[in-house]
């Protein structure tokens, strides 16, 4: 029984992959931004949406570089890292997901405020809030029902 905790290395090799994937794509768009830019680009809205394209592939990759590293500690082997990045239980690895997911529902928003109209920002502003609050108020909810970590 012991044992099956090394089948969680297939998600923590699943993300890892995608996290370079990620990363590669992240890139990619740089190398395009940078072509926008030189092209004088920098003087239209595309540019600000292609930047915070770019900061939302580095942040998902980081999201699921960090779920990797959690899960492989949580159930594998202690790894050597920073206290801030250190995983005692699964709580403590969806916390720093869900504050990645806020702040990539915010880029995604502003992308849309940007690129799309006023309507079309206002909705997805109402939707995203909402979602939002249920991440704060689970956030919430979990920190003062989980026992405390050892």
């Amino acid at each position: 029984m012991e044992r099956l905790r090394f089948l969680v290395v297939v998600a923590v090799v699943g993300l890892a992959v995608t996290a370079v994937i990620t990363l590669g794509w992240g890139v990619v768009r740089v190398v395009d931004l940078g072509g926008l830019l030189i092209g004088g680009g920098w003087r239209r809205d595309t540019s600000l949406v292609a930047l915070l394209e770019v900061v939302d592939l580095f942040l998902v990759a980081t999201a699921q570089l960090i779920a990797a590293l959690g899960l492989y500690e949580l159930f594998v082997a202690d790894l050597d890292l920073p206290d801030w990045l250190t995983v005692r239980n699964l709580s403590e690895l969806k916390y720093p997901l869900v504050e990645v997911l806020v702040i990539v529902m915010v880029i995604k928003f502003l992308e849309r405020a940007l690129a799309g109209s006023a309507r079309d920002a206002l909705m997805f502003g109402a939707a995203f809030s909402l979602v939002i609050g249920v991440l704060v108020a689970f956030v919430a909810v979990s920190k003062r029902t989980r026992p405390p970590s050892n």
